[in-house]
Order: structure tokens, then C-alpha cells, then sequence
């Protein structure tokens, strides 16, 4: 399977992340914190970031090619 470099730009974390792989879960196996209290289903539209400049649901992307990612602010913080 082929892997796609995500790099999240608050910190210029580089992840190396699976092809097909949830954002939202492949950004808190990285330890960052993103509000989720829906638990990835969609609903609450907390977890949004900005992906290759466009405003996406982190629940809601699978990681399909190269990413930059912005955290919101208040997601800077690792867990």
C-alpha cells in the first residue's frame, strides 16, 4: 500500500500516513489534539481543517495524496 506525507503545518509535523487512511485518525495517532466530540461520524463539524487550502471535515477525508494540513488554533496542543 502507498503512503502520502501529511504535513501539518502549526508545528511542520511530517506524518507518513497509509493511502485511504482517515485524517482525523491519523492525526491523533500523532498525538494532536482536534475536536471530535462526535467521534468521526460527521455530524458535530468540530474537527474541520484546512487541506491544501480548502476547509474539510477531518472525519470526513481520507488521505488519497500529499496533504498540508492547518490545525485550528485551539488544536495546537499535542495530547
Amino acid at each position: 500500500m502507498s503512503k502520502h506525507l501529511v504535513t501539518i503545518l502549526n508545528d511542520d509535523t511530517k506524518l507518513s500516513v497509509e493511502d485511504g487512511k482517515n485524517l482525523l485518525a491519523a492525526i491523533q495517532e500523532a498525538q494532536k489534539a482536534l475536536d471530535a466530540p462526535c467521534g468521526g461520524k460527521g455530524q458535530c463539524g468540530k474537527c474541520k481543517a484546512l487541506v491544501n487550502g480548502e476547509e474539510v471535515l477531518a472525519c470526513q477525508t481520507e488521505v488519497t495524496c500529499d496533504m498540508l494540513v492547518k490545525l485550528p488554533e485551539k488544536a495546537n496542543n499535542t495530547i
